[in-house]
């Protein structure tokens, strides 16, 4: 499978386009079969915020301290080695303001939980960033082995 996102589209103007391209499989041929039974353990913590249009990097940066603080304040000590560097993506020629934040834990057995979360007007970004990181968090707690997306 190969994904392509040549273009992001926000709120309220749309305009994003997504490419997938997907090899078909041979006439005998089956999908292999996986199970999700087991979530193991935590293995890293992947960050990722994205800013658009007239807001500043700043914006993203301030997303990413707030989900840091927030899983620094939730996983103690251990959080330092989980901790991925953070990614900060730049969303060029877009028609409209806009920014928002991924937080993924990724565990011994493959599994990946999300949470995220959209900048809002009058909302601060350590707040954004606070809010995805605590999306993530109860589902970890949770016991889960995939998030409300996978299901």
């Amino acid at each position: 499978i190969a994904i392509e996102m040549p273009r992001r589209g926000f709120m309220p103007r749309g305009g994003g386009c997504i490419q997938i391209a997907v090899e078909g499989l041979e006439a005998e041929q089956q999908l292999p079969a996986f199970s999700l039974k087991e979530r193991g353990e935590l293995k890293s913590i992947e960050i990722r915020a994205f800013y658009a249009g007239r807001l500043s990097r700043e914006v993203a940066e301030r997303m990413i301290r707030g989900a840091d603080e927030r899983i620094q304040a939730a996983l103690g000590q251990e959080c330092g080695k989980l901790l991925a560097d953070a990614q900060i993506d730049e969303v060029e020629n877009s028609h409209a303001d806009a920014c928002g934040i991924l937080v993924v834990a990724h565990t011994t057995t493959g599994c990946r939980l999300g949470g995220s979360a959209l900048g809002e007007k009058k909302l601060r970004a350590e707040v954004v960033g606070a809010n995805a990181a605590l999306e993530m968090l109860r589902i970890l707690d949770s016991g889960a082995c995939v998030d409300e997306h996978m299901q």
